[in-house]
């Protein structure tokens, strides 16, 4: 299950993203993502923490991306927020499912890319546009 603050951070990095050729305001990111402000402050500074976004301040301050979308990946971005997101339980005779089921999860989040979220945002707009 992907706790709502990491869907806030994927959120979040897909609006950067896509508005990665200016500096992005948490405000900007707020009202354009529906995100509450407070919360999505502690998630751009987790973000910001991990090295996935780098900050300027100032008037004309926000973030950015560190790197070219396609070298982000989802595991990395949901981990920077919420650490681990291994299934951990002590049940000897269970230990090897879970252990390939984490092995699973990580596989699979590592490789879909920001840049990959980012074109499933953008086709989805421009085959839900209407007039």
């Amino acid at each position: 299950m992907i706790s709502s603050k990491s869907n806030y951070a994927l959120k979040a990095m897909i609006y950067i993203a896509i508005n990665n050729d200016k500096i992005v305001k948490i405000k900007d990111i707020s009202k354009n993502e529906d995100i509450p402000a407070k919360y999505l402050e502690q998630v751009i500074s987790l973000l910001t923490k991990s090295g996935l976004l780098k900050s300027f301040r100032g008037n004309n301050g926000g973030y950015q991306l560190t790197k070219r979308i396609e070298d982000y990946n989802v595991y990395e971005i949901i981990t920077s927020v919420d650490g681990s997101i291994d299934v951990n339980y002590d049940q000897k005779n269970l230990l090897k499912f879970w252990d390939e089921y984490n092995s699973f999860v990580k596989d699979k989040l590592s490789n879909i890319t920001l840049s990959n979220l980012v074109d499933d945002y953008s086709n989805y707009y421009i085959n839900n546009y209407y007039i």
